[in-house]
């Protein structure tokens, strides 16, 4: 269930942010053409996220585009959290569930983990405006709907820990975080993860939690930076979703 960090996890709750004023005249022409209403809910059945995604290592960032990291799709047969996906702790009997189909922009996703799990096969990046339409099937409804959102950025990513302690919290600091509503870090690959709002200074991982984390000498850690757009369809709430990851392996001491 991790895949939402693939995410979006990712993933990951609608709350007030940083906007640039570009980003707010852009969110002024969202269009719905099949009758969707803005959602405050902080669950939702389904994520459609696009997202770009940061390798840090020791010769600096480059930006890493697979099959692993791509825009998706998916959706599920109850109501769920950000954070519940993304600590593979869904709740009771939380499924996957199966569409006839979705597009972003003409490209046409595929179910390639036989899963229900959507995703844009070409690596493609997406420019705004993000035109999604989902053949609906089941619980799901069709959905028409077009999303201007600019990428969640952060200037601290530099700063990321090259080593952790079991034995102690460890912080990061939120510097120059712009168009963003919600922040999670994660370790071992969403193995665990916390969640901030995204307006916080700072996101900070409690050693309650590293006691936790499997006997590994090191670890992924993972900052999901993500914009979340709850919009209703047919009375259900669906999460459309623009995301930016920073990830690097740190070193992790008793």
């Amino acid at each position: 269930m991790h895949y939402l960090f693939i995410l979006t996890l990712f993933a990951l709750v609608s709350f007030s942010c940083k906007k640039e004023k570009k980003d707010e005249q852009a969110g002024a022409n969202q269009l719905s053409t099949n009758g969707g209403q803005k959602s405050a809910d902080t669950a939702w059945y389904g994520w459609l996220a696009v997202q770009r995604e940061f390798q840090i290592n020791p010769s600096g960032i480059v930006q890493v585009n697979t099959g692993y990291t791509t825009s998706h799709a998916f959706f599920t047969d109850q109501p769920a959290t950000n954070l519940q996906i993304a600590n593979v702790q869904p709740a009771t009997n939380l499924n996957y569930v199966e569409v006839d189909g979705v597009i972003l922009n003409t490209i046409s996703f595929k179910d390639d983990f036989s899963s229900y799990f959507y995703i844009d096969t070409t690596n493609g990046s997406f420019s705004a405006p993000h035109h999604w339409k989902v053949d609906g099937k089941g619980l799901i409804p069709d959905i028409d709907y077009i999303h201007w959102a600019m990428y969640p950025s952060y200037q601290g990513y530099a700063n990321l820990p090259d080593t952790i302690y079991k034995s102690t919290s460890f912080t990061i600091e939120l510097n120059g975080l712009q168009n963003c509503n919600t922040v999670i870090l994660s370790l071992a690959g969403g193995y665990k993860a916390v969640e901030v709002n995204g307006t916080s200074a700072e996101i900070t991982f409690p050693v309650s939690e590293l006691t936790l984390l499997p006997p590994f000498n090191s670890v992924e850690l993972r900052l999901t930076f993500v914009n979340n757009n709850g919009q209703l369809f047919n009375g259900k709430s669906f999460n459309f979703i623009t995301s930016t990851h920073y990830f690097k392996d740190i070193r992790v001491l008793p």
